[in-house]
């Protein structure tokens, strides 16, 4: 069976964090398996959603928001 990956990312200008404007780093990610059937091919596409936050920010001591990828409709 034939398995599509499809990465979600942030934009550049949306990895900055809102503190300092240092560049955000990836943390995490999210995993949605959708499997999808056609005539003849079954497909499984994974969407990865990355999580991201400020390493800057973290090893200073100051709470800083984690920011995740906006999931939209498909």
């Amino acid at each position: 069976m034939k398995t599509v990956v499809v990465e979600h990312t942030l934009p550049e200008e949306e990895k900055v964090c809102p503190n300092c404007n240092e560049q955000l780093e990836v943390i995490g990610k999210e995993v949605k398996k959708t499997l999808k059937i056609k005539p003849a091919e079954v497909i499984i596409q994974e969407d990865v959603y990355y999580t991201y936050a400020c390493k800057n920010c973290e090893k200073n001591g100051i709470e800083t928001p984690i920011v995740k990828h906006h999931r939209k409709s498909q």
